[in-house]
């Protein structure tokens, strides 16, 4: 059809589009990524595609009230990876990463207000963290 598709990460225009890139590499999504891992008192590197998603299904895995937080931090974070793949590409604009930490973290705080039995691990996530 003649229609060129560009291979370059949008975010970061560094490496081409690879699932290893988009969630783990790039660096805009890590600074996301490893600012909600702090947020939730998570210190851990990124290691290969097979590790970091074995790493995520064990977290993330039960009924407990962290494995729910969990969930819902990963989802909100590939969500609005993706918004904001989409905001750079269509609107030509950019947020910063602490402005999406942030705003996620706040999602996740109103999301899981909903479930009682997450209350007490979330009061001890702060709303407004210092983000590094």
């Amino acid at each position: 059809m003649g229609v060129a598709i560009d291979q370059t990460c949008s975010l970061c225009n560094k490496e081409n589009k690879t699932m290893q890139h988009i969630f783990f590499k790039c660096e805009f999504t890590g600074k996301i990524w490893n600012g909600l891992l702090r947020w939730q008192g998570i210190q851990r590197s990124h290691h290969n595609w097979k590790e970091d998603i074995t790493w995520m299904v064990k977290i993330t895995k039960g009924k407990s009230a962290r494995a729910a937080i969990y969930r819902m931090t990963l989802a909100a974070a590939v969500y609005h990876r993706w918004r904001e793949r989409n905001f750079v590409i269509f609107q030509k604009k950019r947020r910063t990463t602490n402005s999406l930490i942030n705003h996620i973290i706040q999602e996740v705080h109103i999301r899981a207000a909903r479930f009682p039995y997450l209350d007490k691990v979330m009061t001890t996530l702060n709303w407004y963290p210092e983000i590094s």
